[in-house]
């Protein structure tokens, strides 16, 4: 009998009802395989550099003009060579908490200005003379988030209705003058995207588009027909991958609902059970969200502090799975270490939530900097119309053979545990050889494993090998009700 092993993660309020789990491994459909789809194990992050000079973590990080590569640690601004080498460019006053980052390229003058704004103050830094200042412009106010569209740079005002935006081609000059209002709604302008050369201007409970008008005297107009009545409830998780913006949203009914949106009409991509794990987050507006894409796969990333997790939407499958940090004290995934990304030097770049080390992901890295990757596949339920099933034995189908030379993984191990009561209480802990490097006849195959009306499986395995799970299947014996 075939057993149902693949699938993403569904698990909500009752694993009674729905228990699958799946950590550090995405579903990929196949075509004319094995089996109609797989697990792959997700990306391990290797180390390109890291910011020494003061104990800050990564608050954001640009690519400008394909070439160059910008991060901001701490309180200090640092841009990366290819060859990793860091050179601070200058210091911000705030030290913790996301930073936006934004550029502007004049190609009349042939100059670049890219600005960062922190929530307390705004910078520029000058490609061209390596100048970088805080804006001092009488007409500058604080604010969250920045975007640049059609020669301005444009940025939120704290704790107003409206956003603002700089003079022609320079950041370093604002007048108090040049701002919009967002009056379609009641709420305070929180958060800005850009996707599609339109400017999205979110509150906490509804969405505005703006488009440019081509007038430097009235430089941008609300799009008419385009006001959404859903806000975002953590401001940093706008991000925008192939034509889509992705955000968790909020409304006057509540929030915790992710959105994405390739039109003016957001649609739900969060399953109920996404949102019930949302929902057991005290405060939901410290969690931050990237896109990347590897693979044919366009990845949406949502991670939370105070949730401690991170929850991955694939927008190719439209499944989502889970992503996690070992923690080897306490044996269990903490949230991923990944908190923004970029597409740098042929790379997908990442920055630590808790220190300055500057990633890229590797599908052919087993580790994240050297630390085991733990990976989790906990199955639906296993049932017939209460009959009990006596399972003679179960064979978990892998890619095998796959060991490594010496050290750990040199002959990879894969544990099984399965739960009777709906997963709840699980049994002790079964191991087999996923075949030692070379042996591809190698079998996954658990035997003498009990009898179970209702069924949940579990494996986890932490060598760092590759690892592809194909299916599983079991030698059965179907009793009475």
């Amino acid at each position: 009998m075939i057993i149902p092993f693949i699938g993403g993660s569904s698990a909500g309020r009752s694993i009674a009802v729905s228990s699958e789990r799946t950590i550090n491994f995405y579903p990929e459909s196949t075509t004319g395989g094995k089996s109609d789809a797989v697990l792959i194990g997700t990306p391990g992050l290797v180390k390109f550099a890291e910011v020494t000079t003061n104990l800050g973590a990564c608050r954001g990080m640009y690519a400008a003009g394909g070439d160059r590569f910008f991060v901001v640690v701490g309180n200090q601004f640092c841009e990366i060579s290819k060859g990793a080498a860091v050179t601070v460019i200058g210091t911000l006053q705030t030290i913790i908490g996301m930073c936006s980052i934004a550029e502007n390229v004049n190609l009349t003058t042939n100059t670049t200005q890219i600005m960062i704004c922190d929530g307390t103050a705004g910078y520029i830094y000058d490609l061209a003379t390596g100048n970088f200042a805080a804006i001092t412009s009488a007409g500058y106010a604080a604010g969250t988030h920045v975007v640049y569209k059609d020669g301005f740079f444009i940025q939120t005002k704290t704790g107003t209705n409206t956003f603002v935006y700089s003079a022609l081609y320079d950041g370093t000059t604002w007048d108090a003058l040049d701002y919009y209002a967002a009056e379609g709604g009641a709420d305070d302008v929180v958060a800005l995207g850009k996707i599609n050369n339109e400017l999205w201007v979110f509150g906490s409970k509804s969405t505005e588009i703006w488009a440019s008008t081509g007038d430097s005297n009235n430089p941008f107009a609300r799009v008419s027909n385009a006001y959404i009545d859903v806000g975002i409830a953590a401001p940093y998780t706008i991000s925008t991958a192939s034509g889509t913006i992705f955000w968790i949203g909020g409304s006057a009914q509540g929030n915790r609902v992710v959105y994405a949106a390739t039109g003016y009409q957001p649609q739900r991509i969060s399953t109920h059970s996404i949102e019930y794990l949302l929902s057991k987050i005290s405060d939901i507006s410290d969690a931050v969200g990237y896109c990347y894409q590897q693979e044919g796969h366009n990845f949406y990333v949502i991670s939370s502090q105070r949730g401690n997790l991170t929850l991955c939407y694939d927008t190719t499958t439209g499944v989502w799975h889970e992503r996690g940090y070992y923690n080897s004290f306490s044996g269990i995934n903490d949230r991923h270490r990944a908190i923004c990304s970029v597409y740098w030097d042929n790379k997908i770049m990442l920055g630590d939530y808790a220190n300055g080390k500057i990633y890229y992901y590797s599908m052919d890295a087993y580790t994240d900097d050297s630390n085991p990757i733990k990976r989790v596949r906990q199955t639906g339920h296993s049932h017939n119309d209460s009959k009990r099933l006596f399972y003679h034995s179960i064979e978990i189908d892998i890619e095998r053979g796959v060991g490594l030379v010496s050290g750990q993984g040199s002959d990879p191990q894969v544990m099984l545990q399965y739960s009777d009561d709906g997963g709840y209480v699980w049994s002790s802990e079964h191991w087999v050889s996923a075949g030692v490097i070379g042996n591809r006849f190698a079998r996954a195959k658990f035997s003498r494993m009990g009898s179970s009306r209702d069924r949940v499986w579990r494996i986890s395995v932490t060598d760092p090998v590759k690892w592809i799970i194909i299916g599983a299947r079991a030698d059965i014996t179907i009793g009475d009700n």
